[in-house]
């Protein structure tokens, strides 16, 4: 049972934002204090978690379909202990965060609101499931560079991340579109078709590449940074373009998610570089 309730937080994801706001961090500057990065890290552990959690709970109809291995749909647990387990992760990060400060409280109450509406609400609407994701995503690199002092670094890995998820975000709609058919879902390939949500989801990659290259022609970030971006990461997102276009079924979805997944640790690996030099 312990383990399916850890499965329910979606370990992966929440070590990638844990990952994402430690690297916020590295890019702010000023003094490094060690509460002053972990007690956010545990904010972002733990909010992530339950919105991860409580993704779950209100997915259950459409998980059935999807991801029928998953621990709810599966009977591994019940949904009132999951709802629980999600509440009491949701108050463990909000605890966490006022004794970060002020500031960072309000934005974890955000993201915790945002994460309870999205899940409830408007993850099956078009776009705004989708925009709310990716600006959580983003924000989490804000959230830990104001552990220290926020630089444009940290702006640039915020966009970074917003256009990376949103991308994602918008091929996991198609992959899911039969379940999410089943609840009468108004996500952009349902609403709008697969092919023109395609487009939609390149158009965020393509813009991507575009702006991975600016912080280094901007004089932000060292010359190491730029060669891997180019050479790894946007060679990377450029396959992925090609691979969305000719996708024809959901284990092509399902392989690009994964893909585009890795890609965002590699762009990770870069953004630690842009010091070095």
């Amino acid at each position: 049972m312990l383990r399916a309730y850890l499965k329910l937080t979606r370990p992966g994801n929440v070590i990638l934002a844990l990952a994402s706001g430690a690297v916020g961090y590295y890019l702010g500057k000023g003094s490094i204090n060690m509460m002053d990065f972990l007690m956010p890290m545990f904010a972002v552990g733990f909010v992530f978690s339950s919105g991860n959690v409580l993704n779950d709970y209100f997915d259950q109809t459409a998980d059935a379909v999807n991801k029928p291995y998953r621990p709810l749909p599966s009977g591994q647990l019940k949904p009132a202990g999951a709802l629980i387990f999600g509440l009491v992760l949701m108050i463990l990060g909000l605890a966490s965060a006022i004794m970060a400060g002020i500031i960072h409280f309000l934005l974890a109450l955000l993201a915790g609101l945002l994460l309870f509406i999205y899940n409830w609400k408007w993850k099956r609407l078009p776009l705004i499931g989708n925009l709310t994701v990716a600006f959580l995503g983003g924000l989490v690199f804000i959230y830990g560079g104001l552990g220290r002092q926020l630089t444009a670094g940290c702006w640039f890995a915020a966009a970074f991340a917003f256009l990376f998820h949103l991308g994602r975000e918008i091929v996991k709609d198609i992959e899911d579109v039969e379940g999410d058919r089943m609840v009468s879902g108004r996500t952009i390939p349902l609403i709008m078709g697969i092919n023109k949500a395609k487009w939609i989801a390149n158009l965020a990659l393509a813009l991507l590449i575009i702006i991975t290259l600016l912080p280094y022609i901007l004089g932000l970030f060292h010359l190491i940074y730029f060669l891997v971006v180019l050479i790894i990461v946007d060679s990377i997102l450029i396959l992925i373009i090609i691979k969305i276009f000719k996708a024809r079924d959901r284990a092509d979805y399902n392989r690009i998610s994964r893909i585009l997944k890795l890609d965002i640790v590699l762009g990770l690996a870069a953004l630690l570089l842009s010091k070095v030099g």
